[in-house]
Protein backbone atom coordinates (compact mmCIF):
# COMPACT_ATOMS: atom_id res chain seq x y z
CA UNK A 1 0.00 0.00 0.00
CA UNK A 2 1.18 3.50 -0.92
CA UNK A 3 2.60 5.23 2.28
CA UNK A 4 0.25 8.86 1.26
CA UNK A 5 -2.55 6.01 1.83
CA UNK A 6 -1.19 4.97 5.03
CA UNK A 7 -0.27 8.36 6.44
CA UNK A 8 2.85 8.17 6.13
CA UNK A 9 5.20 10.95 4.56
CA UNK A 10 6.36 10.32 1.17
CA UNK A 11 9.60 11.97 0.99
CA UNK A 12 11.72 9.65 2.92
CA UNK A 13 10.27 6.58 0.85
CA UNK A 14 11.51 8.99 -2.38
CA UNK A 15 15.13 9.55 -0.79
CA UNK A 16 15.41 6.18 0.38
CA UNK A 17 14.46 4.30 -3.19
CA UNK A 18 16.65 7.25 -4.70
CA UNK A 19 19.94 6.33 -2.94
CA UNK A 20 19.21 2.63 -3.15
CA UNK A 21 19.50 3.14 -6.71
CA UNK A 22 22.41 4.92 -6.48
CA UNK A 23 24.61 2.36 -4.71
CA UNK A 24 22.93 -0.74 -6.53
CA UNK A 25 24.25 1.24 -9.45
CA UNK A 26 27.57 1.71 -8.69
CA UNK A 27 28.49 -1.60 -6.87
CA UNK A 28 26.61 -3.00 -10.04
CA UNK A 29 29.56 -0.92 -12.18
CA UNK A 30 32.08 -1.50 -9.82
CA UNK A 31 32.07 -5.33 -9.22
CA UNK A 32 30.26 -6.02 -12.42
CA UNK A 33 27.94 -8.69 -11.14
CA UNK A 34 24.51 -8.61 -10.03
CA UNK A 35 24.53 -10.68 -7.56
CA UNK A 36 25.57 -7.96 -5.08
CA UNK A 37 22.72 -5.62 -5.93
CA UNK A 38 19.97 -8.55 -5.71
CA UNK A 39 21.52 -8.38 -1.69
CA UNK A 40 21.16 -5.01 -1.32
CA UNK A 41 17.94 -4.80 -2.39
CA UNK A 42 16.92 -7.98 -0.95
CA UNK A 43 18.41 -6.24 2.38
CA UNK A 44 16.92 -2.72 1.77
CA UNK A 45 13.42 -4.80 2.21
CA UNK A 46 14.08 -6.85 4.96
CA UNK A 47 14.80 -3.25 7.08
CA UNK A 48 11.77 -1.76 5.97
CA UNK A 49 9.45 -4.45 6.70
CA UNK A 50 11.11 -4.85 10.26
CA UNK A 51 11.30 -0.38 10.18
CA UNK A 52 7.29 -0.98 9.44
CA UNK A 53 6.57 -3.82 12.15
CA UNK A 54 7.91 -1.85 14.58
CA UNK A 55 6.33 2.20 13.50
CA UNK A 56 2.65 2.61 15.43
CA UNK A 57 -0.38 2.32 13.19
CA UNK A 58 -1.36 6.01 11.58
CA UNK A 59 -4.51 7.37 12.61
CA UNK A 60 -7.61 6.42 10.47
CA UNK A 61 -8.73 9.27 8.82
CA UNK A 62 -12.63 10.33 9.08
Amino acid sequence: MPAKQMGRPVAPMVIGSFVLGLVTGVSLTVLGSIIVPILIHAEFNAAGLIVSRLMPEAPAEP
